[in-house]
């Protein structure tokens, strides 16, 4: 499945959290950076396991609940679950839509430094490179990722 096709899963809440799932706890910037570095690169991120219930199971009433990010609009299929790999499409719906990560209390948005090549948060690339100017950019979930070697 491409990133644009989950985005638009997570978009309209088709692929939500069951119950049992703990929240979104990446904390480590370097380890959200390093995730963010191999999904560019094209490395493999690990396997994602969404379970799509039954009608029995449906009917059931499970409660479930989106992802940690500004999510819209309305499912247009019926609801599958995430069971696996929560962390890390959480972790791309964020950067794809510009959302925040928060670490320790602190407010934080990833960001690619053009000059150096790097991903990092800005306040961390800032003392890194204070004389590099830092830009955003929205990403395109419809352009495949893939970097320069």
């Amino acid at each position: 499945m491409k990133i644009s096709e989950i985005l638009e899963k997570l978009n309209r809440k088709e692929f939500v959290l069951p119950p049992f799932q703990r929240e979104f706890v990446w904390n480590d910037k370097e380890k959200i950076v390093e995730f963010v570095d191999s999904l560019c690169r094209g490395y493999p991120i690990g396997s994602i396991i969404i379970w799509k219930p039954t009608e029995v199971d449906i009917k059931e009433e499970i409660k479930e609940r989106a992802i940690q990010a500004s999510v819209k609009g309305e499912p247009l299929y019926a609801r599958d679950y995430i069971l696996d790999g929560q962390q890390r499409l959480t972790t791309i719906f964020r950067i794809f839509h510009g959302n925040s990560f928060v670490f320790k209390g602190e407010e934080l948005i990833l960001h690619f430094d053009t000059e150096n090549e790097k991903f990092g948060f800005v306040e961390i690339l800032r003392k890194l490179f204070p004389s590099s100017s830092i830009k955003a950019l929205e990403m395109d979930p419809t352009i495949p990722l893939k970097r320069k070697n």
